[in-house]
């Protein structure tokens, strides 16, 4: 899914309809891509609770997100 969001400095993801996102999924995106592309910015948006909470999760372990 990431495949050239290198190209940008900010990645804005729209969860609106999704009501939850798996572990691996939250952590490909939000700790290993972010971790190794920190010159990019993902913001999540219209986030159900659930992959508000798995992002939060997978953040508190080292990414960064707005």
């Amino acid at each position: 899914m990431a495949h050239r969001f290198e190209r940008f400095k900010q990645v804005v993801l729209d969860f609106e309809g999704v009501a939850e996102i798996g572990q691996a999924f939250a952590d490909e995106l939000f700790r290993v891509f972010a971790t190794a592309h920190p010159e990019v910015r993902l913001t999540p948006v219209n986030t159900s609770e659930a992959v508000a909470s798995m992002v939060r999760r997978v953040m508190s372990r080292g990414a960064r997100s707005s």
